[in-house]
């Protein structure tokens, strides 16, 4: 079995990262990340077209850092959390 987001191509592969993803007001998604001083933001109408924008954007931060990430998970937060 595969993890998502995998890419075998990339041999330094060394990150784990968590997506926070919410509806949007629109009915679509976005998803969120923090990398060290870097913040992934992407969006997107459905599930499927945001874990390519996920995909695209890992690829991004890759080529622009240096630093390979190895896999990706999503956790889906409320969209207007509720303070305690």
């Amino acid at each position: 079995m595969t993890q998502r987001g995998y890419n075998p191509l990339m041999s330094e592969a060394h990150l784990d990262v968590v997506f926070e993803v919410a509806a949007d007001e629109s009915g679509g998604y976005c998803a969120q990340a923090q990398l060290g001083s870097h913040s992934l933001f992407t969006e997107a109408e459905t599930l499927d077209e945001l874990e390519a924008m996920i995909r695209d954007v890992l690829r991004l931060y890759a080529k622009e850092s240096g630093n390979a990430v190895a896999s990706y998970s999503l956790r889906f937060v409320p969209a207007n959390p509720v303070a305690a």
